[in-house]
């Protein structure tokens, strides 16, 4: 495996924040694509998480045991930060549009 697979994370977050900032943009624009603009946060928040996962486990198989111990408890709480940061983010514009009845029915 290369060093590119190891730190494919950094990219997947960043575009998952990009993607936020774009739903809150599509929201004060009040488009409809605000929710495949929200979708796709999510989504590639799910493929940040699961490539930290891949890491601890490769960490876990070639037993790289002080790895584990020094960055795992201080990235936990950061990536869960991270995950209720972006699924807040993005459904905040999505429900409060459709609540308002406003954004949605216009095009």
């Amino acid at each position: 495996m290369n060093k590119g697979d190891k730190r494919m994370w950094i990219f997947t977050g960043a575009f998952s924040i990009l993607l936020t900032l774009m739903t809150w943009i599509f929201a004060f624009r009040k488009s409809r694509n605000k929710i495949w603009s929200a979708a796709a946060a999510i989504l590639f928040m799910v493929f940040t998480l699961l490539l930290w996962y891949q890491q601890i486990y490769r960490w876990i198989l070639n037993g790289d045991w002080a790895a584990l111990s020094d960055v795992v408890p201080s990235v936990s709480p950061v990536l869960c930060g991270y995950a209720v940061f972006i699924i807040l983010l993005n459904c905040i514009p999505v429900f409060v549009g459709k609540k308002s009845g406003s954004g949605d029915a216009q095009r």
